[in-house]
């Protein structure tokens, strides 16, 4: 009756209907071949044959599927979830058969999964069975050789035979397919009298299914367009964005065969009901509702983007009155003179007033967004949404009394769940529009690619930027705006004099050329400072050299010798150490949230927490990064490429860690990849064990791919954050194409979220093009980079 093949077809609130009735045999109702393809709320009606789930990828959700013989049937990766399979009343002769998978080839990653959904019988069925077995049903049978079909935490009604499954014909296919029962309920659930083939098992654990769910099996292919439907709230909103944004009507699907008018007519998403499937994807959905809803517009828009811009505005309202907090707090007597509570309580205060930025530019970004922009300014608005969060948590990293902490807590929680909320959105609402190409109040969704620089380097580094980078050299390369030099012969003989000078949100790059010394200063580029350019003459003879550190009372956060926060920062030809030792535990050489911020030939030498790349997209080339226990640490989206990785011997009694990743919100699109690079101790003399990182937050994301690893890595690879106690499987470690003695992941942890290797498309969403976005700004910068693998 209707057949659909194009790619990313939906439908919702359909009845698709052959009624020519059991005894024409084959009638398809629907067939599909579309891929990445799903249907919500839709009637499914024939006889034998009924839906033809052809080829590709398809998702079912909150679905009506009837009929008799083999009535779904195919070669697809289907998904069914949440759906009432009902078998209905066969003809003479006849017994029913629920599926009849068709998967002809051992490789083929295709099958019918069944899900969450109520496998039970129209009512002439039932009426006609009552209790016997004259009309037998059964879940499937094998139409090809390795026919594959799961059947899993669903309701399954005794219509169902207690053999639960039959031949196709003799002993065909018995071998060699593969049918499974999981978690399912009902008098019908009941395994003891199944089947027993070879090719059928019951499952008793659930690590063996997660194979077959929407979203790790069915949706798993290779593909540049990466959708993943998951539950019933992004089915809501695939509706709701067909209708508020794409303005289709689609026909309501009859209901109970009443056969009204009223039955028939087109659905309305009302605004309520819109707001709910938004808020759905969050984490915090009821501060979600009630915030959106108290503000003017927020009861009656059923607009996506304009629900986005809502919560942009209640989380803004929300971190406007916290970054006032910690000028506030109260101290007991007894710690009011504490100094390193008080800076860390300054910190808060830093972090708050850059979160409030970073959701001023969300909000700028989307409201003065051009056509043809949309998917663009959506990665920059879950950038500096991320950033966001990221400023919340590091306020709390900070303090370390409880009591305080309590207080921050309890201050902080309105701010955390909406910018939680805003950037759930923008990820999982704004980004299903661009996955679905829906564009919004008709903006052109950008089609083509992301381009590639020639040079291996971002997009978002322009040719001037690039040229620079290449160019400048001491006399011989381009005209700095200030000189900073020891003996005089520059403008200045100190770095932080010559920041004085940097105008603020400049949009011309400003150069400072540091000539040869070593300048024991602290350094803080604010985030006012933008497009600054700073180069010295080389990583062993422009040092700027720090000491700061957490023992002698410094919050890690302040501690940094060199620390920049102003969007477009490069540095060339520089090193930042701090000569703490580790001894002083937390001493950071170097902190950077600065966006599209690159770094050159730079050296990064200190012992714990090193390097910080705090938030925000960062790329180092051709650098040295040397320390020991977390000492590349931060919740950036950072790649690495073409570095010297260089962990140092710690003290007698510590390990070494050389990352620990902070993501701590699922929608955050951070983590550190590091690629093409070298990992090799700073000396001969290291003994202490050494491990690729640990997951500092529950959704530490770290991958390592086509690097050299030397053989003083512990096999283990990975270090569990708390000794003893396994990471969160929300976790994602991954290894890919490495080389060297130390990178054979046989003798790997065995974590959930520890993948030993990844896909060629897994680890292509961690390249410099893909998840820092590289080719819209790094080719400016003049610095040699690979966008791909």
């Amino acid at each position: 009756t209707a057949a659909v093949v194009g790619e990313g077809f939906l439908a919702r609130d359909i009845t698709f209907e052959n009624t020519a009735g059991h005894a024409k045999h084959q009638a398809v109702a629907l067939r599909v071949g579309s891929d990445l393809s799903a249907f919500y709320r839709c009637d499914i009606l024939a006889y034998q044959d009924t839906l033809y789930v052809h080829s590709n990828r398809q998702f079912f959700i909150n679905c009506l599927v009837a009929g008799t013989v083999d009535f779904i049937f195919g070669n697809a990766a289907a998904v069914l979830q949440d759906c009432d399979i009902h078998a209905r009343l066969p003809g003479p002769g006849q017994k029913n058969m629920i599926t009849a998978q068709g998967r002809k080839d051992p490789n083929q990653n295709t099958g019918i999964v069944i899900q969450k959904s109520r496998i039970g019988a129209t009512s002439d069925l039932l009426l006609q069975t009552a209790g016997n077995m004259s009309y037998p049903t059964y879940l499937g049978r094998p139409w090809k050789e390795y026919s594959r079909t799961v059947i899993m935490q669903s309701e399954i009604s005794d219509v169902v035979h207690s053999a639960g499954w039959h031949v196709w014909d003799a002993d065909f296919a018995l071998a060699t397919l593969y049918y499974a029962e999981f978690g399912n309920s009902g008098p019908g659930a009941n395994t003891t009298a199944r089947v027993d083939w070879e090719g059928y098992k019951v499952i008793g654990n659930e690590s063996e299914v997660v194979g077959f769910t929407a979203e790790e099996r069915a949706f798993r292919q290779k593909t540049r367009r990466r959708l993943i439907i998951v539950g019933i709230s992004s089915i809501l909103l695939v509706g709701i964005i067909i209708g508020a944004v794409a303005g289709v009507v689609i026909r309501n699907r009859k209901s109970g065969g009443s056969g009204s008018d009223a039955d028939k007519l087109p659905p309305t998403e009302s605004p309520a009901a819109s707001l709910k499937a938004v808020c759905s994807v969050t984490q915090y959905p009821s501060s979600c509702y009630s915030s959106i809803t108290a503000l003017e517009g927020g009861s009656n828009s059923s607009d996506p983007e304009v629900l986005f811009r809502l919560s942009l505005r209640a989380a803004m309202a929300e971190l406007s009155k916290l970054k006032d907090f910690p000028a506030a707090i109260q101290l007991p007597s007894d710690i009011a003179n504490d100094t390193m509570l008080r800076q860390a309580i300054n910190v808060c205060a830093a972090v708050f007033e850059d979160s409030v930025d970073r959701l001023n530019d969300s909000i700028a970004s989307i409201t003065a967004q051009p056509a043809g922009e949309g998917k663009q300014q959506q990665v920059l608005s879950r950038t500096w949404l991320s950033a966001a969060v990221t400023d919340l948590d590091t306020c709390l990293d900070a303090v370390q009394l409880r009591a305080i902490l309590e207080q921050l807590n309890s201050a902080m929680e309105n701010s955390t769940e909406l910018a939680s909320n805003s950037l759930a959105i923008v990820t999982k609402v704004l980004g299903l529009l661009s996955d679905f190409n829906i564009p919004i109040h008709r903006r052109r969704r950008l089609m083509t690619a992301e381009a590639e620089s020639d040079s291996g380097f971002p997009r978002w580094v322009s040719d001037g930027d690039r040229r620079m980078l290449q160019q400048v050299g001491g006399a011989g390369g381009l005209r700095p705006n200030v000189t900073v030099a020891q003996d005089g012969s520059g403008n200045f003989t100190t770095i932080a004099k010559a920041v004085e000078l940097i105008p603020k949100k400049s949009l011309w790059k400003y150069i400072i050329y540091i000539k040869q010394g070593t300048y024991k200063e602290n350094v803080i580029l604010d985030k006012h400072r933008w497009n600054v350019l700073v180069y010295g003459d080389g990583k062993d003879k422009t040092i700027v050299s720090g000491s700061l550190n957490f023992v002698d009372g410094t919050p890690t956060f302040d501690t940094a010798t060199f620390a920049v926060q102003g969007k477009n920062f490069m540095a060339r030809d520089m090193k930042f150490i701090n000569t703490a030792g580790p001894e002083k535990h937390q001493a950071v050489a170097f902190r950077s949230g600065a966006d599209m911020s690159v770094y050159y030939r730079c050296s990064f030498d200190a012992y714990q927490d090193t390097l910080y790349p705090h938030s925000n997209r960062q790329f180092y080339r051709d650098c040295d990064i040397t320390g020991t226990i977390d000492f590349i640490f931060g919740n950036a989206a950072v790649v690495f490429q073409g570095c010297k990785i260089q962990p140092r011997q710690p003290m007698s009694n510590q390990f070494n860690t050389i990352t620990a990743q902070g993501k701590k919100d699922p929608n955050q699109n951070t983590g550190i990849s590091i690629q093409k690079c070298d990992f090799t101790p700073l000396s001969a003399n290291l003994t202490a064990r050494t491990y690729l990182g640990r997951p500092w937050k529950d959704f530490s994301t770290t991958v390592i791919m086509q690097s050299s690893i030397g053989g003083f890595l512990n096999q283990l690879g990975w270090l569990p954050w708390v000794s003893g106690v396994e990471p969160p499987n929300t976790i994602f470690y991954a290894e890919y194409q490495n080389t060297g003695p130390g990178s054979s992941v046989a003798g790997r942890v065995k974590w959930a979220g520890y993948k030993p290797a990844l896909t060629k498309d897994e680890a292509a969403r961690f390249t410099v093009g893909s998840f820092i976005q590289g080719g819209a700004w790094l080719p400016a910068t003049s610095v040699a980079f690979d966008s791909a693998l």
